[in-house]
């Protein structure tokens, strides 16, 4: 079992508040450039360590520490487990470089700790909103849209 860090990105571009559109394969590139993408290398235990804020996928402006462990199976499932709280448990497809979808899943989330439970809750989001991926040197990274608000403003 290998031990790692995951990271958790969430892209955020000053652009957003200019255009509709995102162009997440741009973002999946810059991502990808840091990086591999292999499936073999997915797999395994990884201890989440934070969430991290970036423009355009490439350099991290911001961290929130967080304790967790990510499990990603060869079977096709990521399964996220928060310290203090609940398990989550999700499917995914892999495709094209460094695309990964999510197919379903989640967990119930209860009786944990207020900090706990909102840092679930952002996981879950993160975890039903993924699209793409890269592991560089020890860390998993992995990018998602943030649905509630089209951009944040550093």
């Amino acid at each position: 079992m290998k031990s790692m860090t995951v990271i958790i990105l969430l892209t955020v571009s000053l652009l957003f508040s200019i255009s509709c559109k995102k162009d997440t394969s741009t973002i999946c590139e810059n991502i990808l450039e840091q990086g591999i993408a292999d499936s073999s290398s997915l797999v395994g235990e990884w201890e989440l360590k934070s969430f991290a804020y970036t423009i355009y996928g490439r350099t991290i402006k911001e961290k929130e520490e967080n304790d967790g462990a990510l499990l990603v199976t060869d079977s096709n499932q990521i399964v996220l487990r928060v310290v203090g709280g609940n398990t989550l448990s999700y499917n995914y497809e892999l495709q094209n470089d460094n695309h990964i979808t999510n197919t379903g899943g989640g967990g119930t989330l209860i009786n944990s700790p207020a900090d706990i439970a909102e840092l679930e809750n952002d996981l879950r989001e993160a975890l039903e909103n993924t699209f793409c991926f890269v592991i560089k040197d020890n860390e998993l990274l992995i990018h998602y849209n943030e649905t509630d608000e089209p951009y944040i403003t550093i």
